[in-house]
């Protein structure tokens, strides 16, 4: 088991797209190729969410299990964002490969408020996270996440 503390950016809608999670030290891999050092989201174990939202702003928190590509449109190998379209249509498979954990909305608060996710879930293929601010600029806000979990990312050689 283990810690890691990462921030999610805003999306301005509720169909922006979603952030495959990693911790800080699974950095980006290279393009697809043989002998190529790649990342990977897996399956794991997820403990725990603690959720800092930013001070002025609310917004809705989403934590999906899912897992992009390797390359292409929603290359989570050497970027990490997932496109809406693309979740969409992995919920839509006859056996769906994206599935919705956890939704939490957040008031804007001056003060600090937290938000905690503490039940073991298992996760099939990777860890990816959405924070939606209505009418806000994207990219702009943040939410810090303390995740405790086990699993959910790789790095390989192919």
């Amino acid at each position: 088991m283990e810690s890691y503390v990462v921030s999610v950016d805003n999306v301005s809608s509720a169909t922006g797209n979603l952030q495959q999670i990693y911790p800080p030290w699974c950095t980006a891999g290279s393009s697809f190729a043989d002998g190529a050092e790649i990342r990977q989201p897996t399956d794991g174990v997820l403990y725990e969410i603690t959720v800092y939202p930013d001070d002025a702003q609310g917004g809705l928190l989403e934590i999906w299990d899912v897992r992009g590509e390797y390359s292409g449109t929603n290359d989570v190998n050497t970027s990490d964002e997932i496109t809406n379209a693309y979740v969409v249509a992995k919920q839509a498979r006859a056996v769906p490969q994206a599935r919705l954990i956890w939704k939490q909305e957040f008031k804007a608060d001056p003060g600090l408020t937290t938000k905690k996710f503490t039940q073991r879930v298992k996760i099939q293929h990777g860890l990816a996270a959405r924070f939606f601010t209505d009418s806000i600029t994207t990219d702009t806000k943040t939410v810090t996440l303390n995740i405790t979990s086990e699993g959910l990312y790789r790095k390989t050689t192919v």
